[in-house]
């Protein structure tokens, strides 16, 4: 959440910057527009500009050093966040394939299957829908994979027993 406040609040000052600039230019028309009626009035408008930006040289490069950092931490934290999502997607896909896994075993064995009382954050429907995505032999295989399981700790159970 602080992330993306911080995302919110750099993207705010950087769309302000190009504003900002134009105050600046807009302030150096005003304050020299009667500075250079002696001149070529074609060339008026682009001697105020520059007398404008020699003016406020400083601001101006200020804010141009500005834009390029808050640009640099709106990058770096926007792929953060991106990272963060990604590996919160992932864990969700992995978490979705076990809560499958565990509901095929409890359909192959006839007991009912409820997600949340196994520790599963997703509904019934969306653990159906997943398994619907699944092919033939991947079912196939998760079923057989749960059953070597299931022998190796039966004949563990057994040994340990004796």
């Amino acid at each position: 959440c602080e992330l993306v406040q911080s995302l919110a609040d750099l993207s705010w000052r950087l769309q302000r910057i190009p504003a900002l600039e134009m105050a600046i230019y807009t302030h150096g028309r005003i304050e020299f527009a009667g500075e250079f009626d002696d001149h070529d009035a074609a060339l008026r408008p682009s001697m105020i500009e520059l007398q404008t930006f020699l003016t406020y040289e400083k601001q101006l490069r200020n804010l141009q050093l500005q834009e390029g950092r808050l640009s640099r931490r709106y990058d770096k934290e926007l792929a953060e966040l991106r990272q963060l999502q990604q590996d919160r997607e992932a864990k969700e896909r992995e978490a979705l394939a076990t809560a499958a896994r565990a509901a095929l075993l409890a359909r192959q064995r006839h007991e009912n299957f409820d997600p949340q009382a196994n520790g599963f954050d997703f509904s019934t429907e969306e653990i159906d829908r997943h398994i619907r995505t699944l092919s033939p032999p991947m079912v196939d295989r998760i079923l057989r994979s749960a059953a070597q399981n299931d022998s190796l700790q039966g004949s563990k159970t057994r040994t340990e027993a004796a």
